[in-house]
């Protein structure tokens, strides 16, 4: 699992960074008062001055900048090893193998819901919080109440 991807602004460039990252700003500001319609373009500069005032914004303050891939691989990887349990070994065993999966189900909506119900955060706290509090979540709901149906009985093995 990889961790947050970092894009590299070296120091002497944080003047030349957010004065251009201003002077888009400017630009896109005095477009829009003269009614000018928005637009693709003005959203796609928008969105790279975002990026770079958000790198800008951790070289300075020392935080981890996530572009978001990282954080979105790490909950679908939690959420996958949350609900591929193995597979009941026989018939009795089915009742069991559903209760945890039921229970384990519940938590990835409640980690998904914490994530949707937050605020955007270009460090990704929110989605780490959530992917760490499922993994956390998930292990409580233990797969030993059932006997299974081999060692990698899981739909991923």
């Amino acid at each position: 699992m990889t961790g947050p991807v970092t894009r590299a602004v070296p120091a002497a460039d944080v003047p030349a960074t957010v004065r251009g990252a201003l002077s888009e700003l400017a630009k896109i500001s005095e477009a829009l008062d003269a009614g000018v319609p928005a637009t693709v373009v003005m959203a796609v500069t928008l969105s790279a001055v975002s990026m770079d005032l958000r790198d800008v914004s951790a070289l300075m303050t020392g935080a981890p900048v996530d572009d978001g891939t990282a954080s979105v691989r790490a909950m679908l990887a939690a959420i996958a090893e949350a609900l591929d349990i193995p597979r009941p070994a026989a018939g009795e065993d089915q009742r069991g193998h559903e209760r945890v999966r039921s229970l384990r189900s519940d938590e990835v909506i409640r980690a998904c819901r914490a994530v949707l119900e937050s605020p955007d955060d270009a460090t990704a706290r929110n989605w780490r919080w959530a992917t760490r509090w499922l993994k956390t979540a998930a292990s409580d709901h233990s797969v030993s109440s059932y006997a299974h149906a081999g060692p990698d009985s899981g739909i991923i093995a």
